[in-house]
């Protein structure tokens, strides 16, 4: 029968005391079981990072974000312009619609970046 292999690690207070809670929560029998179970999953994270080709879960997060500012920026255009069904837009109101529409994206991005840096 092979022997199993031995790891020790060392470890701050502060961890043992979260590695422990965490052997509490699970009900784990040692602290053995609790530091297994996570750098298996970890290890697994991050094999699967290393192979994916698909967007990480931050970046899909990012991207509805940003649509939704987008989203929310032209609900907003639209509401003014629809507040008076009985408004006549002039060409350079148009225009001007047109422009504003053009940057809705460039300021939804940057309403992101503020919003992913704690800036918002």
């Amino acid at each position: 029968m092979k022997k199993n292999n031995k790891v020790q690690v060392l470890c701050s207070s502060q961890l043992y005391d979260r590695l422990d809670a965490e052997r509490e929560r699970t009900q784990a029998s040692s602290l053995a079981d609790v530091g297994r179970d996570l750098w298996e999953f970890a290890l697994a994270i991050k094999e699967r990072l290393g192979e994916s080709k698909t967007k990480s879960n931050r970046e899909i997060l990012e991207e509805v974000l940003l649509s939704q500012y987008q989203l929310e920026s032209l609900i907003k255009q639209m509401y003014v312009a629809g507040y008076n069904p009985t408004l006549q837009v002039e060409s350079v109101i148009l225009e001007k619609a047109k422009t504003n529409f053009k940057n809705i994206e460039k300021n939804a991005q940057e309403k992101t970046t503020q919003f992913i840096e704690n800036k918002e």
